[in-house]
């Protein structure tokens, strides 16, 4: 019996050893000035089986031979602003971390200005599959980084981003009156969390709010949370059965504008948005889909092709990749990403004027919200796609008619892959432009 008991015991002890790796509570070693540790995200595994079979890593130049690898991480690291050189440069990242040749990989932030979370998100995912995958194989990958000593890089990166999410000491810090993170949440298709994760966010928003002296009420709560849920099931949902997401926040506060920022970003590595509406969606939704590529068919060229028409398709009012008259409970669906964006629109903006910055990259299909277009009601009568409805229509060109091919400034087709889809978010909280609208 008691032999028994001692096997159970060293059992549990291995798996509770297991699982610490996996979140982040792994072993750490002393690099320089700082502590890196080799921990690793829990579905990082995952992650390097989707990139692989969207061979992430194909095409990119590889000339090193030697065991360390220096990367400069681009001036400006964006997914809103530069998804193109962002991409391309982490599935560089990727391609050096699967050469079994190179043992470190050395990154330098100094001369990054510009740094959005989704980008900085999207490469911490790379770096622990990367480790999780190289220890799998018995030939371990460290990795190092020089840093800005201040600005919004340092603290996105010791807050929200690598340092964190390696759990790596670092000379440097943040101040906690003036940043506030909502840490990574991490989750599996159907997982059931996006109502959980929507009221946290609710809650983190309100806190961040709070810091300008407003609040929400029980209704902006609910709304909020509500909205934010919607985003949440489609990451959970319309990714594929093996799809991982991911959702993560960054409040920073501007002392001498008295202005906050926010950032929030959702990813989804598996189906693109795309792939999902014209392999996986309800039979209702493909036929209309077809009649859209129908009408489409003599402005397809290589700035505007299936893809692109597509995506924007499917951000209108009443389109869902699970959508069907015909089933009790999805005869509404339509998609909460797109009332998320225009509600942050309205709160967004600054009393100087800055507006938010807003972008959806799926695939070859990047899409900005910059406050050109906006999101209009428009009556159908009798119209073989949407039937004869008064819906919320942004088509992003000057007649907002989503039978026009979208203006290129606002749509574009980029070279670069990406596998899935990054929602990337940056807006302000004002306590002048909020008391000016909405009192």
């Amino acid at each position: 019996m008691n032999r028994r008991k001692h096997k159970k015991r060293k059992y549990e002890l291995k798996r509770i050893r297991r699982l610490q790796k996996q979140t982040g509570g792994a072993k750490r070693r002393r690099v320089g000035k700082s502590v890196v540790s080799d921990g690793a995200m829990v579905y990082s595994d995952s992650v390097n089986d989707i990139l692989d079979r969207n061979h992430f890593a194909k095409g990119t130049v590889q000339l090193l031979v030697n065991k360390t690898a220096d990367m400069t991480v681009p001036p400006c690291f964006s997914m809103i602003n530069n998804p193109e050189e962002t991409i391309a440069w982490i599935r560089k990242l990727y391609a050096y971390g699967q050469d079994v040749r190179i043992e470190k990989i050395r990154f330098s932030h100094l001369k990054c200005y510009d740094i959005d979370l989704a980008a900085s998100t999207f490469m911490d995912i790379v770096v622990a599959s990367l480790k999780r995958y190289r220890r799998k194989i018995k030939r371990p990958l460290h990795f190092e980084g020089k840093m800005p000593t201040d600005g919004e890089c340092k603290d996105i990166l010791v807050a929200s981003g690598i340092v964190k999410h390696l759990n790596a000491y670092t000379t440097g810090t943040y101040d906690e009156k003036k940043v506030k993170p909502f840490p990574l949440v991490e989750g599996r298709y159907l997982a059931g969390k996006s109502d959980k994760v929507a009221t946290e966010l609710t809650q983190y928003y309100n806190k961040c709010l709070k810091e300008h002296g407003y609040m929400l009420n029980v209704g902006g709560k609910n709304r909020l949370s509500h909205i934010f849920g919607e985003v949440l099931l489609n990451c959970e949902s319309h990714g594929g059965e093996d799809s991982i997401w991911y959702a993560l926040g960054h409040y920073q506060f501007y002392e001498n504008e008295k202005v906050g920022e926010l950032q929030l970003t959702f990813i989804t590595l598996g189906n693109t948005i795309y792939e999902g509406i014209h392999n996986a969606a309800t039979s209702e939704t493909k036929a209309k889909l077809q009649k859209l590529f129908e009408r489409h068919k003599s402005l397809f060229s290589s700035n505007w092709t299936k893809e692109m028409a597509a995506t924007v398709f499917s951000l209108q009012e009443g389109v869902s990749r699970l959508r069907s008259s015909a089933s009790e409970g999805n005869s509404s669906r339509g998609n909460g990403t797109i009332n998320m964006i225009r509600l942050l629109n309205e709160i967004g903006r600054t009393d100087s004027g800055s507006v938010p910055q807003i972008s959806i990259t799926s695939g070859n299909t990047h899409i900005v919200f910059d406050g050109k277009y906006q999101l209009l009601k428009q009556k159908f009568e009798q119209d073989e796609i949407f039937g004869s409805k008064v819906l919320s229509i942004i088509a992003f060109n000057e007649n907002n008619d989503i039978y026009e091919k979208a203006d290129v400034d606002s749509v574009k087709c980029i070279k670069q892959h990406f596998p899935g889809t990054a929602i990337s978010i940056k807006f302000y909280l004002d306590s002048k432009y909020l008391e000016k609208m909405h009192g």
